[in-house]
């Protein structure tokens, strides 16, 4: 099954989970994470060495970072779901439309501004003015940069 923009209504919850409950509307990364291993702890959930044994990184519809489905079910297993589960304001069922954003396209390039380092006031080169390279773009506006050119 394809998909890995998820967003939704949590409607049941495992022992394990703390910080979520039923009834709270989540958004997931598309990559699945422990929080635990070296590479979650430096901030590389998207390398995560335990969900995916064998390789590093495990996420929603990918051949390759399996034993998972993808997003585009009636419903959705989250594996360490108070770590992987970005719990939304109270208005998240009026604003679905606009928090579906935070649910791959703005944080991927977020994310490439933050592997990039960058700073207020430097210089950026986005290559690539397709979605993510766009949010890229719109990312490093956010973060105050002084310069953005982007190549398609």
């Amino acid at each position: 099954m394809l998909g890995h923009e998820n967003l939704g209504g949590v409607i049941e919850i495992g022992a394990a989970v703390e910080h979520i409950e039923v009834g709270d509307m989540v958004c997931l990364p598309f990559n699945i994470s422990c929080g635990y291993c070296k590479n979650c702890e430096r901030g590389f959930t998207g390398f995560c060495l335990t969900m995916n044994p064998g390789n590093a990184g495990a996420a929603y519809g990918y051949a390759g970072m399996r034993p998972y489905n993808g997003d585009q079910a009636e419903y959705l297993r989250v594996p360490h779901g108070d770590f992987n589960c970005l719990k939304l304001p109270e208005d998240a069922r009026e604003k679905e439309n606009d928090y579906v954003m935070l649910s791959d396209i703005w944080p991927t390039g977020w994310h490439a501004t933050e592997l990039a380092g960058l700073k207020p006031g430097e210089s950026v080169v986005v290559y690539g003015c397709g979605p993510v390279g766009l949010m890229a773009a719109l990312s490093a506006k956010v973060k105050g940069e002084s310069q953005i050119l982007v190549f398609g």
